[in-house]
């Protein structure tokens, strides 16, 4: 296996990774016990990172999103794609997840660098009313973004997302 720059990856971290994927609470206990960090390099983390893993599911993994946190995981924690955990579950049409990682810090206005939009931008270019409506209930601003074209009305509007425009005004 080429890791490219990485000679000698972290194996107890590559065996942690996929035990948080695969939501196996036993192994990743015992791989914790071994010296694993949930922080450490985890080269399959530039799609979902641990954190993404536990609350991108309609019955989010609350116990492993809390013990994640409590190991020091950053509630805005990125992927190799810059975009932290509530974009995704904003994406998905979570809010409990979305209010629980609002609850614990999540930054309501990160833009990440992909679209360079905000957690209400994706609600907007994915037309996720109910999302939009959370968010800015919780104080996101409308017209944050990275650049004019990803402001959460551009989204909206450039998409048909006629409810989100309502939202927004």
């Amino acid at each position: 296996m080429n890791f490219g720059k990485y000679k000698h990856p972290d194996w107890v971290n590559l065996g942690l990774y996929e035990a948080i994927h695969h939501y196996r609470m036993d192994i990743i206990k015992i791989l914790l016990s071994a010296g694993g960090d949930v922080n450490g390099f985890m080269p399959f983390a530039c799609w979902l990172t641990p954190l993404m893993h536990a609350v991108r599911y309609k019955e989010p993994r609350w116990d492993l999103a809390e013990l994640l946190l409590d190991l020091g995981v950053p509630v805005n924690g990125t992927n190799g794609l810059g975009m932290s955990a509530l974009p995704m579950v904003i994406f998905y049409g979570l809010p409990e997840a979305a209010d629980w990682l609002l609850d614990r810090g999540a930054d309501i206005d990160f833009i990440e660098p992909e679209f360079c939009s905000t957690p209400l931008g994706w609600a907007a270019r994915w037309g996720k009313a109910d999302m939009a409506g959370t968010l800015l209930k919780r104080g996101a601003h409308v017209k944050h973004a990275g650049m004019v074209w990803s402001k959460p009305m551009a989204w909206a509007l450039k998409n048909g997302h006629t409810a989100i425009v309502e939202l927004l005004k």
